[in-house]
């Protein structure tokens, strides 16, 4: 008649039972999981931290013409008629200047009008008219 193997092995259920090692730690981690693990937390912290100094700018551009002073602006762009408003800074090259009416073309077409001290010309332009921090991105 064969033996009747037990469950675990002879060894294993020696060291369990021996009370001599009780005092001793147990070794889970090494050095080195923790140096990974504060430098993936470093890393998230200077994520969030760039992110929220961050800022994208949506804006609109068109080439503007100048003549006696009066830039005109065609806002040609459904993107450009939607979010272009009264009051909203233009940047000329170095200079800003403010938008100071929108008004309705003979065709349909929209143009902003800024009073500027630019000589007649045409000129590229910019009109910023919304700022989103990149952190807002992670929580809309």
């Amino acid at each position: 008649m064969e033996q009747q193997q037990g469950i675990y092995r002879e060894s294993s259920l020696e060291k369990i039972s021996s009370p001599d090692q009780l005092d001793q730690y147990l070794k889970v981690t090494t050095p080195a999981v923790w140096i990974l693990l504060v430098a993936v937390i470093l890393l998230l912290g200077a994520a969030f931290w760039w992110s929220s100094q961050t800022a994208i700018a949506s804006k609109v551009t068109a080439t503007g013409t100048v003549k006696s002073g009066v830039l005109t602006i065609p806002l040609e762009t459904d993107d450009a008629r939607k979010n272009v408003k009264e009051g909203m800074n233009v940047v000329v090259g170095e200079l800003t200047d403010t938008i100071n009416y929108i008004q309705t073309t003979e065709d349909g077409g929209m143009i902003a009008v800024a009073i500027v001290s630019l000589p007649d010309g045409t000129y590229p332009v910019s009109i910023s008219y919304k700022t989103t921090q990149l952190i807002s991105l992670l929580f809309n």
